[in-house]
């Protein structure tokens, strides 16, 4: 879809993006000076206390010195709301009365206009009537379930008064026919007459809204025990889709954050309870299994929402029958985790009983959609005989072929494999024995834990077998892999430190770096306080705190070479020192799975006697065959270190394993 740049550039004159981003932040009342335009507040996009994020009003921009967010108010509608490009022009054209060309104009007689009016008159009738005597039950009931004014307001609570056509006649009276009525669900035809009465009568009601926040359908509570429906949804009409629609769609997304996470619950009174203990971003299918339209929806907002289950035997049949609906439809960026509140419980109740701080414990403890498989198929079994095991693998099998994804596909058969393993030798009784750890030194730089390998120890079934024959040590190797890693590393600091004027984007890749010693992981936090400080125009010197962080990259620096060259640090073309720095951050990421590859390849052989070496071992093999293969790409930028390290590990695999004394 493509809107021309003139209607583009309408909206960013006719929006007010001071006007539009306040609803985000708290201006800072010190540094923002209304008169010219300049507005100061901390950065809607990532935490912190001082007011870094800057919006010009005059030039209709903004910029945040933390976190270097920038942009206008089209794209801060879609980072801050979680919008589409097309999404965010629609609302914001839409909001200062720019007309759309052809397909997209919003101002476009829409046939669905009545029906939309409809909806939003009796949105207005129900929260009207929350407050008349009628009601008294209602709000006896909301405040029985601890919800609230504060909550009503926001939500949009209401009442639908007993009745049967109390409604229908105000309708009416506003000119609708009774065919349009009908289509907006708000009302039945009766079967012995052609009168019409009220859907709604004596519930409590829940605006359900769209994408954009605009009311589409409702859903009412039945206030007396012989109500025929506890929960009453509107029909299914021109402008709701019970299966394309979640409860409070529009402010989950509104609220969501990358360092937040989204939380998918069963119920109205679930989100709104949540939403009252600070989980903003909560969301709720409209009284139906969560159909694979909705999970789209959530992969809108999250990669990775987390569904939380009530705790009982029914929760745990919900989740079950959503994993069959999720193995066709995941991907590496689009999948779920599961949290299981204890037996008895909904969120609702936990949440109200025991505070936000427990919730919080309970969502750090969600589990994987692969753990979740994992449990479906072996809990409260027993797998005492071949067939047992055999219907296991094959079940295992059959979910894992339903990953359309070739990648995650292999990566599902991988984790069952290892999984398969140590369960089995848990439950056959065999105590594994633990791995000594040798902690990997040079000189005085001792490099962290993560830099540390699990030496192969012979037990007495294996003393006989080939790699105990071999004698395998391979310490000296992994050295060479950790003291790479570390010089990459260092080298990725210095560059950064002796040109100060890198790029955004290329600074932002160097914060996601990790680091995994603790005087280069000091330095790096250092570098980026420096820079925020700098951006703010801070007080501290810049240049001595600069040169502390120099005179700390030159002592790690003399412990790889005694005659380092700052010189080479030190470039006058930015474009150069920022392919190099890119080229260092690959090597570094590389070398951190070389590493890792060949620590774990060394751990699965403990205990394992040579004839029997695991499956594991094998794609390990057909994998650095491939990598060995990749090596002469042209388009990699490998250095000399780089393929000694990898063929060293492919040298291990084929000397210390496949072969036989």
């Amino acid at each position: 879809m493509i809107i021309p740049q003139d209607i583009l550039d309408e909206i960013r004159e006719k929006t007010s993006i001071s006007n539009l981003i306040s609803k985000k932040v708290t201006w800072d009342k010190k540094k923002t000076n209304h008169s010219k335009g300049d507005f100061w507040a901390p950065c809607p996009f990532h935490s912190e206390k001082t007011a870094s994020f800057h919006v010009d009003d005059v030039k209709g921009y903004y910029y945040c010195f933390g976190c270097h967010k920038k942009g206008d108010a089209i794209t801060f509608k879609m980072d801050a709301e979680n919008f589409s490009f097309i999404e965010a022009v629609k609302i914001l054209a839409d909001e200062a009365g720019v007309n759309l060309p052809d397909k997209h104009n919003t101002k476009v007689a829409d046939k669905n206009k009545p029906l939309r009016e409809i909806v939003n008159l009796a949105k207005n009738f129900f929260k009207a009537q929350l407050r008349s005597s009628s009601a008294m039950r209602a709000r006896t009931y909301l405040s029985s379930r601890n919800i609230e004014d504060s909550e009503i307001t926001h939500f949009e609570l209401g009442f639908a008064p007993q009745g049967p056509e109390t409604l229908v006649n105000i309708l009416r009276e506003k000119g609708y026919q009774d065919s349009e009525i009908i289509e907006s669900g708000m009302a039945l035809k009766s079967d012995n007459s052609s009168k019409l009465y009220d859907r709604f009568q004596n519930r409590l009601i829940f605006p359900i809204n769209d994408f954009r926040g605009r009311s589409i359908a409702f859903g009412g509570r039945a206030l007396k025990s012989e109500q025929n429906a506890k929960y009453l949804n509107s029909p299914e009409t021109a402008i709701f889709n019970k299966g394309s629609n979640l409860y409070n769609f529009a402010n989950a997304r509104a609220n969501y954050r990358k360092e937040s996470c989204l939380i998918v619950v069963e119920g109205y009174m679930d989100v709104i309870s949540l939403n009252k203990f600070g989980f903003k971003s909560c969301v709720a299918p409209l009284g139906t299994a969560i159909t694979s339209r909705q999970l789209e929806l959530l992969w809108k907002i999250s990669p990775e929402p987390i569904i939380m289950m009530d705790g009982d035997a029914a929760g745990v049949r919900a989740a079950n029958k959503l994993i069959d609906i999720l193995l066709p439809l995941i991907q590496f960026d689009k999948t779920v985790r599961f949290c299981f509140l204890p037996q008895g419980n909904d969120p609702d109740d936990f949440v109200n009983k025991r505070g936000s701080g427990p919730l919080r414990e309970l969502l750090t403890q969600s589990i994987s959609l692969s753990e979740c498989i994992w449990k479906r198929e072996t809990d409260g079994l027993i797998f005492d005989s071949p067939e047992r095991i055999s219907t296991l693998n094959n079940r295992l099998k059959i979910l894992t072929a339903k990953i359309l994804d070739q990648n995650l596909r292999r990566e599902y058969f991988n984790y069952f494999q290892k999984i398969k393993k140590t369960f089995f030798s848990k439950n056959s009784g065999e105590n594994r024995q633990d791995f000594d750890k040798a902690t990997i030194r040079s000189s005085k730089f001792t490099a962290s834990k993560r830099y540390s390998l699990k030496l192969y120890q012979p037990t007495e079934k294996t003393k006989n077998s080939a790699v105990a024959k071999k004698n395998l040590t391979i310490k000296d190797g992994v050295e060479l892999l950790a003291q790479n890693l570390i010089q990459l590393e260092c080298f990725l600091l210095a560059f950064l430190i002796y040109n100060e004027s890198v790029g955004i984007e290329i600074f932002e890749k160097f914060i996601s770096a990790k680091y995994n010693t603790k005087s280069l992981l000091k330095i790096k936090r250092d570098l980026i306080t420096l820079d925020v400080e700098a951006r703010n125009n801070s007080t501290i010197p810049e240049a001595y705190k600069l040169e502390e962080l120099k005179n700390e990259i030159r002592k790690i620096l003399n412990e790889f070479s005694a005659q380092t060259s700052e010189d080479k640090f030190q470039l006058e073309d930015i474009k150069e020192v920022e392919n190099i720095i890119g080229r260092l951050l690959e090597k570094q990421k590389r070398n951190k799975l070389l590493f890792d590859e060949f620590n774990e390849a060394t751990i699965e052989i403990n205990g394992v006697p040579d004839e029997s070496l695991t499956l594991r071992l094998k794609e390990a093999h057909e994998a650095f065959q491939k990598f060995s293969e990749a090596l002469n790409d042209k388009e990699l930028d490998l250095d000399e270190g780089f393929i000694k390290n990898s063929e060293l590990l492919k040298k291990f695999i084929d000397d210390k394993i496949w072969k036989k004394p």
